[in-house]
């Protein structure tokens, strides 16, 4: 979480009124992944499943060092990198603790006086009838 803000609405007014069919579809077939990739504890899948067409083109150039720090994060391993929400914030992923340093030290220059969270990950998922 960088130390600088982006107001949703100014998020929300760079946004297109129209996408094309083809981004929607694009998009659409991330999240059906995204979900393929957690059911089938298939991680390597994330990084297809979070590429976007719909939000993050649109914002990034509100973003200052944005894309700088997705590069840092996908250089220091991060399996998948995105925009969380409206944005500021950029979510990565990593699958051991050194690649989770490396990252942690790749969004420093990014956060600033901002924070990085390391969220460990659940202890799977649980099958209800």
């Amino acid at each position: 979480m960088p130390d600088f803000e982006l107001l949703t609405s100014e998020a929300r007014a760079v946004l297109p009124e129209i996408y094309s069919r083809s981004d929607l579809v694009y998009n659409s077939s991330r999240s059906a992944l995204w979900t393929t990739a957690i059911a089938l504890d298939k991680p390597e899948l994330l990084k297809v499943a979070s590429q976007d067409k719909v939000h993050e083109p649109y914002r990034e150039p509100l973003i200052k060092g944005m894309r700088a720090c997705r590069q840092r994060l996908e250089k220091a391993g991060a399996i998948a990198v995105y925009l969380s929400g409206a944005g500021t914030t950029l979510a990565a992923i990593s699958l051991d603790d050194a690649t989770t340093e490396n990252c942690k030290k790749a969004m420093e220059p990014y956060v600033g006086g901002g924070k990085v969270h390391i969220l460990s990950p659940s202890n799977g998922y649980q099958y209800l009838s």
